[in-house]
């Protein structure tokens, strides 16, 4: 199954039969078409004509249609013919017509949205030949064009509304996590040197190599710091990646257009020239990079070197990253141009140390993080203590901790009483059926591996280890052994397991494990998602602050609780746009609706303005959770969000798990 990119009707998809031919056995991985018929076949889909296009292929039979569907005819355009050559008026006049003309992105961005497009397609055809025809296509009539636009084409210009398709389902999916992930801020291995690849000696026993190496260093800044300010970009690593969120492009319409020079791809392009510059300026004094390239039998490429290029790279890694010579930039990026250099230099050491012992298996997350958990305790010893009364004495006992805390020592009582006053802190007993005794019983259950929803044998053995004996083989009076586990291990797993999909759609939560019912009170089993889905979403582990340092406030240590951070507050990258109406109403005014979005939201802040377009940019400030919230709310439908604010009823689009 083929079809050119764009494809922009159901006829664009051809299915063909591929036959074989003697004479071209020596072709791989090329569809060659048949030179005779009634139609190309590569007319066929969207009227290719083979001058560059892209084209998918897919070969999995599962994903084929059931047959072709009619293919739609494209009016081929003939390019206008001059007497004489073009002169540079005529340029001009060309490139004007270019800009005026709507863009094909922005032609295939309305395809997608309004339902009867097919002279939408046929006016993409048109605007994507224009180049090389100067044929414009016919504009977007009114009908063609949508005032609101659905939420997973990110439109900053018009209104938006909740897509209930698939796209929008795996757009808010995704923006979830990538909000989150943009929450990381710089860690203590912001300032990491690595001890393979830094050799202070070099300041003293190369001082002229040090100094071409800041020259070139400073050189490289120079240029890096040009390229950010040109087109606005926040940091180095979007340059370094190609991924910037913030670039100022030369029109708002420009991130909507498929072709090759738009503001990422020049970006792209300026770098790579700095980049190639610096490369040759570090081989120039020993020839030419290609002296040093290797490539074996299999085309693998590699890299001859000696001590010579090793020396020079380590200089460029010391200038960059050593504290006394670190300039006030931050970038980091000027030694990892010669990136091959610096890996022979890993790969030697490493290679050395493989020959004496193999390495320890290591993992800093879980090392740091018992750390934390150790130091959070301590400083909370009191409520530490008050927890472990309340779970093995009177009422709240709870038969499994009691035994697991004999067998396992303070390990099982500190991870218990940190979960919980996670859960606590985020308010999730407050928003959810989950109570204390659900939350100990569901980690005991998870260190025994009893873990709910699908999850095969392979998954529970690959995913999660065993880490107590069940409850049930425990002897009466059991000796304390050490586990072979660290806390942080296990509760960085138990993290892990709550996150999964398996666990957020598990049929029901039975909590049982052996006689731990005793003295339970709150309900025994769960049946239904809503009961524990605040737990899956619980995203802000900030309460072992384990994106901060471990200082620990004083001002929280009397209550055992935990403290919101900083970290976690922000601001909207881009405003909300959506309808007039929303400040029209004839029984509500702007400040009555402001009031209950932040109560239900959970913003701090909520930032308004009227456009020329009788429309509200919306901004806030707040949590990544509690932005998220006002935005699902601001994509309402505006009668339905006028009668929650008249009824004082909070939304379902305010559920931390609505989609």
């Amino acid at each position: 199954m083929v079809t050119k990119n764009p494809c922009h009707v159901a006829g664009d998809v051809r299915i063909f039969e591929a036959v074989y031919q003697d004479a071209l056995s020596h072709l791989c991985d090329v569809i060659v078409f048949p030179r005779y018929g009634p139609r190309p076949h590569s007319d066929e889909m969207a009227g290719s004509d083979l001058d560059g296009d892209e084209y998918t292929v897919i070969f999995d039979k599962e994903l084929f249609f059931e047959n072709n569907e009619q293919a739609m005819f494209f009016p081929k355009s003939k390019p206008v013919e001059y007497d004489t050559p073009p002169t540079t008026d005529d340029m001009i006049d060309f490139f004007l017509k270019y800009l005026n003309q709507d863009s094909i992105g922005r032609m295939s961005n309305a395809h997608l949205i309004i339902e009867i497009c097919d002279d939408i397609a046929r006016k993409c055809a048109v605007a994507v030949d224009f180049p090389k025809t100067g044929v414009q296509a016919k504009p977007l009539i009114s009908h063609e064009q949508c005032e609101v636009i659905p939420d997973y084409m990110q439109n900053i210009i018009k209104p938006s509304y909740r897509s209930k398709r698939l796209l929008g389902e795996l757009y808010r999916k995704a923006k979830k996590v990538e909000d989150i992930s943009e929450m990381v801020q710089a860690t203590k291995f912001t300032d990491y040197c690595d001890p393979q690849l830094y050799d202070e000696n070099l300041f003293y026993e190369q001082p002229k190599l040090i100094q071409k190496s800041l020259l070139l260093r400073d050189e490289y800044y120079s240029r890096i710091q040009q390229l950010l300010d040109e087109y606005g970009i926040s940091d180095e690593a979007s340059v370094i990646s190609g991924h910037s969120l913030t670039i100022k492009r030369i029109t708002d319409m420009e991130k909507d257009d498929y072709s090759f020079y738009h503001s990422d791809k020049i970006v792209e392009l300026r770098y790579s020239r700095i980049f190639a510059y610096f490369r040759r300026e570090f081989f120039k004094e020993f020839g030419e990079e290609s002296d040093f390239v290797t490539v074996d039998s299999s085309g693998k490429r590699g890299m001859r070197w000696n001590m010579a290029l090793i020396t020079k790279a380590k200089a460029w890694y010391a200038v960059t990253y050593a504290s006394s010579f670190r300039s006030s930039s931050e970038f980091r990026s000027f030694p990892w141009i010669v990136w091959d250099i610096l890996s022979i230099v890993k790969r030697q050491i490493a290679s050395i140390l493989m020959l004496k012992s193999p390495p320890p298996l290591i993992n800093p997350l879980a090392n740091y993080l018992t750390r934390v958990i150790e130091t959070f305790c301590y400083y909370r010893h009191t409520a530490l203590n008050k927890f472990v009364n309340e779970m093995s004495l009177g009422p709240m006992r709870l038969e499994g901790f009691v035994r697991y805390s004999q067998r396992y020592g303070s390990k099982v009582e500190m991870l218990c009483f940190v979960i919980d006053n996670w859960l606590r802190t985020e308010g999730i007993y407050e928003r959810s059926a989950l109570r204390r005794v659900h939350a100990v019983i569901l980690f005991l259950q998870f260190t025994v591996g009893i873990l709910h929803g699908k999850q095969t044998s392979d998954e529970l053995m690959n995913k999660h280890p065993i880490y107590f004996e069940k409850l049930d083989y425990l002897p009466d009076n059991p000796e304390t052994v050490e586990l072979a586990y660290s806390s942080g291990e296990i509760l960085f797993a138990f993290l892990r397991y709550l996150a999964s999909r398996q666990f957020a759609y598990a049929n029901s939560i039975r909590f049982r494990l052996g006689g731990m019912m005793q003295g339970m009170k709150s309900a025994s089993i769960f049946t239904r998602p809503e009961q524990w889905s605040a737990l899956y979403i619980a995203t802000e582990f900030d309460a072992l602050r384990i994106t901060q340092n471990n200082d620990i406030d004083n001002d929280n240590h009397s209550n055992g609780g935990i403290a919101k951070y900083a970290w976690d507050f922000g601001e909207s990258d881009f405003p909300v746009i959506v309808s007039g109406e929303l400040c029209c109403h004839k029984d509500l005014n702007l400040q009555r609706i402001n009031a209950a979005l932040k109560k239900w939201s959970g913003v701090n802040e909520i930032m308004s303005r009227t456009t020329e377009h009788e429309q509200l940019l919306i901004t806030c400030t707040g949590s990544v959770l509690a932005r998220q919230r006002l935005h699902r709310i601001l994509l309402m439908e505006p009668e339905r969000l006028f009668d929650a604010v008249q009824t004082d009823t909070m939304p379902k689009e305010a559920r931390d798990d609505f989609l």
